[in-house]
């Protein structure tokens, strides 16, 4: 014989909180697992970007065989373009991506806007960028890159002389 019964089986208050609590905690701990990624992508972006800009500013100078120039404001954090001091284009770089410091030559400007001349020929000064992971150097007469942890090692890599 079969007993009826009118209670019903049911998740108590305390079970349900539980689960909530477990849900929120694997969910936070997915959220920072995606965080630090996020942030290297954003900063490899940055990187692109200026390196972009600068092989803008040649092209755009041997091609119409007319002097540009690039200017550099960390404030805004932006990278223009200008020919015939006409802006022709301009990035805004993201805020994990900021520039904060500029060498050219030796000379180091910090928080303030620097302008990098290209002649007709694409070429320029040698300089350096900062952006929160490396530096970035620009060789002048070729264009090339250098990445480098430190400000000293990009000191020695634009005058060898110097140091």
């Amino acid at each position: 014989m079969r007993r009826c019964s009118n209670r019903q089986r049911a998740f108590t208050l305390i079970e349900t909180m539980l689960a909530v609590l477990l849900l929120g905690l694997l969910a936070s701990g997915a959220v920072l697992s995606f965080s630090k990624p996020v942030r290297a992508s954003r900063a490899q972006q940055g990187i692109d970007e200026v390196c972009a800009a600068d092989r803008a500013a040649r092209l755009a100078a041997t091609r119409t065989d007319r002097a540009v120039r690039l200017t550099f404001d960390p404030r805004g954090r932006s990278i223009r373009l200008y020919e015939r001091d006409q802006i022709r284009s301009q990035v805004i770089l993201n805020d994990a991506a900021g520039i904060d410091r500029i060498l050219v030559g030796q000379r180091l400007v910090r928080g303030e806007s620097a302008t990098i001349d290209f002649s007709g020929s694409g070429y320029s000064a040698s300089y350096a960028i900062h952006l929160p992971s490396a530096w970035i150097v620009f060789h002048g007469l070729t264009g090339q890159t250098t990445f480098t942890p430190n400000e000293q090692t990009a000191r020695t890599i634009l005058d060898p002389q110097a140091n």
